[in-house]
């Protein structure tokens, strides 16, 4: 594993930014906000997300994920590993989709516990993203944010898994 990066810019590389998503999923304890209005699939929709995401569920059964998106139907026709992982552990990751008005929201992030954050101002490119592990004035504005869009959010039907 590659040495603890300081905090700031990142690199616009993919193999960085999967490392910080790693590294902002491994620290959470408690809970977890991502706002990713495409479910982001290039950091969130690998193994290791799940595996770190199990991880937490079993080392703390009160952790919560909320997970917001804009469009249900494309994550489930894509078959993302976090809608998945959502369906087996219900109580543990909820997501819900964004209102019409909030939808076009460009940017993407992960929080971790209201303090460790993981941000990019463009869901659609690996650029211009930064790392904060303690940076509790943007962080809270942050969860501020996505808690308000969490109230304004509904849950999906397609979300849901059908048993037969």
């Amino acid at each position: 594993m590659q040495a603890t990066r300081d905090d700031g810019p990142l690199p616009d590389d993919r193999v960085d930014y999967q490392l910080a998503c790693d590294e902002v999923l491994a620290g959470a304890r408690r809970e977890l906000r991502i706002f990713a209005p495409d479910l982001d699939q290039q950091l969130l929709n690998r193994e290791r997300v799940s595996e770190l995401l199990v991880r937490l569920a079993r080392h703390n059964p009160a952790a919560r994920v909320r997970i917001l998106l804009a469009d249900a139907g494309q994550a489930v026709a894509e078959g993302h590993r976090l809608i998945y992982l959502a369906r087996r552990l219900p109580s543990f990751i909820s997501i819900r989709v964004l209102p019409a008005d909030i939808k076009d929201r460009q940017e993407c992030w992960l929080l971790a516990d209201g303090q460790t954050l993981l941000w990019r101002p463009d869901y659609h490119h690996l650029r211009h993203g930064i790392l904060h592990r303690n940076d509790p004035t943007r962080s809270g504005a942050l969860q501020r944010l996505f808690d308000e869009h969490w109230e304004q959010s509904r849950s999906d039907p397609a979300l849901r898994q059908l048993i037969i």
